[in-house]
């Protein structure tokens, strides 16, 4: 099942802007694909609004608290990148074993959202319990923990 939302939002009554969210569910309820929306910002001005967006980059490495946490079924992870560069998102369990690998690979400097759904490397279904997740880089690292609720 796929569901698509048009969302609107107006700034003062003047500025109408849109974006496209939508969520798949496989047979069994559980999501596949997950939300998306519009990234990036845009310039408004006295003519209007810029069609370049600009690239949010924070000026130090960050990973948030997951939300929502506790979780059921999905959770969003936020994470700042100030320079580019190999990184990993990591899932573990209580005993510090790897679950997933949410992100592998070389990214931009910006800012991320990866989102997880409770499944692992086999794409089974974990148990309710305390996780971690962890990021990687050459200059940074850092874990918090969240808990997945059935």
């Amino acid at each position: 099942m796929v569901s698509v939302e048009v969302i609107t939002s107006a700034l003062e009554g003047e500025i109408e802007l849109k974006f496209t969210q939508a969520t798949a569910s496989d047979e069994a309820g559980d999501p596949t694909i997950f939300s998306f929306g519009m990234g990036g910002l845009f310039d408004i001005g006295t003519t209007g609004i810029s069609d370049e967006s600009r690239k949010i980059v924070s000026e130090y490495f960050a990973l948030h608290q997951n939300y929502p946490n506790p979780f059921n079924p999905v959770t969003t992870i936020a994470y700042d990148l100030p320079e580019a560069g190999d990184i990993t998102v990591t899932i573990l369990n209580i005993l510090g074993q790897e679950v997933t690998k949410l992100v592998n690979g070389y990214q931009q400097a910006g800012v991320y959202r990866v989102v997880w759904d409770g499944r692992d490397n086999n794409g089974q279904a974990v148990n309710s319990g305390l996780y971690f997740y962890q990021i990687k880089s050459k200059k940074f690292m850092a874990a918090k923990k969240m808990i997945l609720l059935k």
